[in-house]
Formats: C-alpha cells, sequence, structure tokens
C-alpha cells in the first residue's frame, strides 16, 4: 500500500465526515513512478427509512478553496446509481482512483483528497468512509 487514509490535515480546517483524505510514503511522492491500479473501496449501509427507491454514489475530487469561497472546490470523477434493496446496500463499491493517484504522486501538492456522497431521502449519509461509531469501525480500512 503506497497510501493510506488519514484524518483532514488542520492546515484544511475543515470537519466533513464524507471527505477522504491519504498520505502517501515520502519515496513515491515526487518520483517518475506509476501506480498501475489503484481503487476505493466504500460501504453502503441500508437506508434507516425504507421507502427510497435509489441513490446516487458520488466521488469528488477536492481541490484547494476558490478565491471567493471558503470550502473545498470538488470536481465529479465518479457517479454510480444504485437501488436501495437489500441486494445493492450493505456491500462495497470499489471505484478506480488510478488516475488521480498518479496525478497526486506527480503533483503532491494537488493532493486535497476525495469526497464520497450517498443519502437517503432524509439526507441521511450511507457511505460510510470514515467511522462515525464503534460499529462502523470494521468497514474502514
Amino acid at each position: 500500500m503506497i497510501f493510506s487514509p488519514i484524518s483532514a490535515p488542520a492546515n484544511m480546517s475543515i470537519n466533513d465526515t464524507q471527505a477522504c483524505f491519504f498520505k502517501f510514503s515520502n519515496d513515491i511522492l515526487g518520483s517518475r513512478s506509476q501506480v498501475q491500479n489503484a481503487t476505493f473501496g466504500v460501504y453502503i449501509k441500508a437506508p434507516s427509512v425504507p421507502g427510497v427507491m435509489y441513490t446516487y454514489i458520488l466521488v469528488y475530487v477536492l481541490g484547494p478553496p476558490s478565491h471567493h469561497h471558503n470550502h473545498l472546490r470538488q470536481h465529479l470523477i465518479h457517479q454510480k446509481k444504485i437501488n436501495l434493496n437489500q441486494e445493492q446496500t450493505m456491500k462495497y463499491y470499489k471505484f478506480d482512483l488510478t488516475r488521480q493517484v498518479n496525478n497526486w504522486i506527480k503533483w503532491p501538492d494537488s493532493n486535497w483528497g476525495i469526497k464520497v456522497m450517498a443519502s437517503d431521502s432524509q439526507g441521511t449519509p450511507l457511505a460510510i468512509v470514515s467511522p462515525q461509531n464503534p460499529e462502523e469501525e470494521a468497514y474502514v480500512s
């Protein structure tokens, strides 16, 4: 593993439970190394309110705040529609981040992390990217 999830760097001053940040080993940063395959797994839990038919898993690359706003920029890189039934929830979905990881290795200052969003009709997050309670710890590695 050349990178691992970490909490938001202090200089970003954000508290977003749907964002993931990564730290790369020093020997890989700025190198001419090329990652062949980088996948990111997201666990989608079942909705707390029945009756919702589907949702989208949205994966954004984060960037520095704009001059006019204090929030991080977001660029959508993956979108997947899923039905919120027993067959399509309570499981992992994988997303290819190879291109993005290679960009982060070449230009470490561009590594602002990613944000994953999926929610039910009440706005409750369904994607577990950072554990919010002890039960969710097992779904994040």
